[in-house]
């Protein structure tokens, strides 16, 4: 097994990867554009739940297209690559809402760095891009993703006391 790089270096080999498969990778941004779609990946060691929660919310991107200007894309997913373990409140957040499960992959990466080969993966999208990455972490670096399924809700019990 090759000894996995840091997250912005896995993202680079893999829209090299991308271009190959033909599809369009901003140089300057981690977006894929494929199947008439934007995929962006955030990369980071951790962040905010707070600030999680507006980046995840907002679907609007700015892509830069040179040196100077940029527009606005509307990005259909978002996949978080994470390099240290996320907390639970991001998990959470993505299950509680039904828009964000559509739109939202979670990828937790920090076993890898820590010489296990299993990492966590929260992924409900529809993505191309998405799943060829998966694909990727597999056939490169042996990483094998389990899917985090969210914990099914409890109904509340009702315990009525009946008195005779």
């Amino acid at each position: 097994m090759r000894s996995i790089p840091l997250v912005w270096d896995l993202i680079k080999q893999f829209k090299c990867q991308c271009k190959l498969m033909g599809w369009w990778a901003s140089p300057y941004e981690d977006v894929i554009y494929a199947g008439g779609e934007y995929h962006n990946f955030f990369c980071t060691r951790r962040v905010y739940p707070k600030t999680f929660k507006i980046i995840s919310l907002s679907h609007v991107y700015p892509v830069r297209e040179n040196d100077i200007f940029y527009r606005l894309v509307n990005v259909s997913y978002t996949a978080w690559i994470f390099q240290e373990r996320p907390t639970e409140d991001m998990f959470m957040m993505v299950t509680s809402d039904h828009d964000m499960r559509r739109h939202i992959a979670i990828y937790d990466l920090s076993g890898a760095y820590s010489e296990r080969p299993t990492c966590i993966k929260m992924n409900e999208t529809k993505s191309i891009v998405f799943q060829e990455f998966e694909k990727f972490l597999k056939n490169e670096y042996n990483i094998d993703l389990i899917n985090k399924i969210p914990l099914p809700k409890r109904a509340p019990q009702n315990r009525e006391v009946i008195f005779i």
